[in-house]
């Protein structure tokens, strides 16, 4: 784990909170949680900025989070390498993951960075029949609303097209960034000129 992302990490812990880029899950082990993550790494996945999952806090009914830390035996349950390549397997294309454990006040944390900058949605690439926030299925894109309390979502077409417009959005964005490092493009220059369309006689049919 790099640390940059541990320290992004860090402080989530330090003043817990969710959003549409961060998720945070109960102190269990790897092998009860792992479906969860893989659906909620779906959804990150899809944002234009990275997401972030922090194992070892828990929500409580008020609104507020609980730092529990992960036990000797959770957090030894986690392996980054079995982590990367679960959650792996059920994305295409792939995905940049960064799982690591860390540790914050006398507390062991189990955190995961999802980074994503394609032109195109991630898709889940198999699926699990779980219920709930534990099923997965084959070919579905997930996603994360903005709200006070996001959860991971199967989009419908209206949001496909939303995610679809975003992505290609911010590949043009990506692409240019790179050619204004690279200097083939002056960073303040202005698009090409276009060449402004012939005038069209609507009742006639034809150009001008």
């Amino acid at each position: 784990m790099t640390r940059d992302t541990q320290e992004a990490l860090e402080r989530v812990v330090a003043n817990p909170f969710e959003s549409q880029s961060v998720d945070l899950k109960g102190a269990e082990e790897w092998d009860s949680i792992k479906y969860k993550l893989a659906r909620c790494s779906l959804g990150l996945a899809n944002l234009p900025d990275d997401g972030l999952i922090v194992i070892g806090i828990v929500d409580l009914a008020d609104g507020k989070f609980h730092r529990q830390g992960l036990s000797a035996t959770q957090a030894t349950s986690f392996h980054p390498d079995t982590v990367c390549d679960f959650l792996a397997s059920y994305m295409t294309p792939a995905v940049d993951l960064e799982p690591g454990e860390f540790n914050h006040d006398g507390l062991t944390y189990f955190g995961i960075r999802i980074g994503y900058h394609g032109h195109r949605p991630v898709v889940a690439s198999k699926s699990y029949s779980g219920v709930g926030q534990d099923s997965i299925e084959k070919g579905a894109i997930y996603y994360r609303p903005i709200g006070e309390k996001p959860q991971t979502r199967k989009a419908q077409p209206v949001d496909i097209e939303a995610l679809i417009r975003e992505h290609i959005e911010f590949g043009v964005a990506h692409e240019v960034r790179q050619l204004q490092r690279l200097r083939i493009i002056d960073a303040y220059s202005p698009g090409p000129s276009i060449p402004p369309e012939e005038p069209y006689e609507v009742e006639r049919g034809e150009f001008a």
